[in-house]
């Protein structure tokens, strides 16, 4: 999280409302190589999830650890795959 006063990294990141004069609520992810991983951009009535953001967090952490992707209702603990035809055939073997 940080300050904007000056409204220029939202200004920058597109979520800025020059009308209204504040930003959307936007979440962007930039890992340690400054690489946005995720970002989104929430209509001014809606709220984010903390408990998301966390799981987003650690998708981001597995994935880098053990180049797997993680996926649809990915969760610490949740078996990753390979980003390989076998890899998705093994992962898909394991399913219930």
């Amino acid at each position: 999280m940080l300050s904007d006063l000056h409204k220029t990294i939202a200004r920058s990141y597109g979520v800025l409302d020059e009308k209204q004069g504040f930003a959307a609520r936007g979440l962007f992810i930039i890992d340690t190589e400054n690489i946005v991983q995720h970002m989104e951009i929430n209509n001014f009535s809606i709220g984010r999830n903390t408990i998301e953001v966390i799981r987003l967090l650690d998708a981001i952490s597995f994935s880098k650890k053990h180049g797997e992707a993680c996926p649809v209702n990915w969760s610490v603990g949740s078996d990753g795959l390979k980003e390989t035809e076998q890899g998705v055939v093994d992962y898909f073997s394991k399913q219930k």
